[in-house]
């Protein structure tokens, strides 16, 4: 959930409530209040733009498909599709018996 407030001096005032599933799409519905429609920095602090994608400044999040709606710039030097993490994360697939795996999200340490 995210809140927008503004400070009268004699308390403070709700402008704008929006809550949002994990990756970014605004439930519909129950958001109390519309607030100021000239705000724009919704979902993580960035910047909804009229196209409806978040502005992360590389590159534009589609919060309906939850994916990146560029390619990463920096893809060019590598072949990884997620360079801008600068492979601090990684997901793995690990194997387990009968074939079944499982996904985990390891920190992986940079060779310099």
């Amino acid at each position: 959930m995210r809140l927008s407030y503004f400070n009268n001096g004699s308390g403070v005032e709700v402008l704008e409530e929006n809550n949002y599933y994990p990756f970014g799409l605004k439930h519909q519905g129950y958001n109390i209040l519309n607030g100021n429609s000239s705000y724009r920095y919704k979902y993580n602090n960035k910047e909804l733009q009229e196209t409806r994608m978040y502005d992360y400044g590389a590159r534009f999040y589609i919060p309906d498909i939850g994916r990146w709606g560029v390619v990463d710039p920096r893809a060019q030097y590598t072949h990884e599709a997620y360079s801008y993490t600068q492979f601090h994360l990684m997901i793995q697939q690990v194997w387990r018996e009968k074939r079944e795996y499982v996904l985990l999200i390891v920190q992986k340490v940079l060779q310099k």
